[in-house]
């Protein structure tokens, strides 16, 4: 197995430069997540990683050896494409077997290989079958097989659960977390969707632009957002305005449109009087139907299943609460128009330059 180091990489289309990455170290056995919008760079990293596209400067090493000018062949890189990529014409064993072929290894091996492979991805019973006698997920299980089956150093996967139903994509989610850590392979997932990148990632790279935004643990990104985009992409954080109070510490005060102060972690410098943006989770804003919060208006209310959504008017500001089904404001879910008080947690908000 082997890490991946990245240095000063660029790469540009024509005027645009989509990726512009000063340094990335991704660990020996790690899953690490690229995440961030459509056109932010992170399937052109993965590629420029693959050698399937060129870099204009920059250095990647693999398992510590330049590998930026190597042939992608040469390489010793699993992948899975977001449409799998799959041979029709072959059967499910016969696509395994594939890159086994490439690199000239005996049949006695490659039959050995092979059924080891498609046990591991739970599909001891498919070799014979073809790529449309399969499920979705199935195809993307032989994808998964036919890409580690060489025991590459790195495993790439390009956006591999998209093309899969929500139901079928959360079961194989768990199938791939539970194939990477069998492995202990070196993973590079590129994904748009913040709850795989959540839920699969040792570590996360938010990008944006071409660059990293932030580099954190799933945790770190979610709870302790570098930037406003950051906070904004994943989970879908209230992001609202204020001006500090006071600074003591690590603690910053700020007042929110006339609410009452608060204190809370803050990812800069501030001074007295500056404007900036204090970050929220949905869920973790409370509602009472009076308290020491400022006092807002329903204007809309969402069912999501396992509670409520409600968009809430204070002073200047919108502010969305989620809230269990089980928690009830005053004995009964609320309604727009209703009066509420909107009570903020310091400990989880984050104080952010606008």
């Amino acid at each position: 197995m082997a890490g991946i180091h990245i240095e000063r990489l660029r790469k540009s289309f024509g005027r645009e430069t989509v990726v512009d990455i000063d340094a990335l170290e991704i660990r020996d056995g790690e899953f690490f997540s690229l995440l961030g919008p459509s056109g932010c760079g992170k399937t052109t990293t993965l590629r420029l990683v693959a050698g399937l596209v060129g870099a204009d400067a920059g250095r990647i090493l693999i398992g510590g050896r330049d590998a930026t000018s190597v042939p992608t062949a040469k390489r010793n890189l699993g992948m899975v494409f977001q449409k799998y990529a799959l041979f029709s014409h072959l059967t499910v064993a016969e696509n395994v077997a594939y890159g086994l072929r490439e690199r000239r290894v005996a049949d006695s091996e490659i039959a050995k290989k092979v059924t080891g492979a498609l046990a591991l991805v739970a599909l001891p019973d498919c070799a014979d079958r073809y790529p449309h006698q399969l499920s979705g997920g199935q195809q993307q299980r032989v994808a998964m097989a036919r890409a580690v089956v060489y025991q590459p150093d790195v495993l790439l996967l390009d956006e591999p659960l998209s093309n899969l139903d929500v139901k079928l994509r959360v079961a194989m989610r768990a199938e791939l977390k539970r194939l990477q850590q069998t492995l202990g392979i070196t993973t590079l997932f590129v994904t748009h969707d913040q709850q795989e990148a959540l839920a699969l990632s040792d570590r996360i790279g938010v990008m944006r632009n071409g660059r990293m935004e932030q580099v954190g643990t799933p945790q770190e990104i979610y709870d302790a957002p570098a930037s406003v985009f950051v906070a904004d992409f994943v989970g879908g954080t209230n992001v609202l305005g204020g001006v500090v109070r006071g600074v003591a510490g690590a603690s910053v005060e700020v007042e929110i449109d006339g609410c009452a102060p608060l204190s809370a972690g803050h990812a800069g410098s501030f001074a007295a009087g500056a404007a900036v943006n204090v970050a929220m989770k949905p869920e973790r804003v409370r509602l009472a139907a009076s308290g020491p919060g400022r006092t807002g208006e329903v204007e809309s209310v969402a069912y999501l299943g396992s509670g409520f959504s409600y968009l809430v008017r204070v002073g200047s500001q919108r502010v969305e609460a989620r809230i269990p089904d089980a928690v009830m404001v005053d004995g009964r879910p609320l309604k727009a128009g209703d009066r509420v008080a909107v009570v903020f947690d310091g400990a989880t908000a984050r104080i952010l330059d606008p």
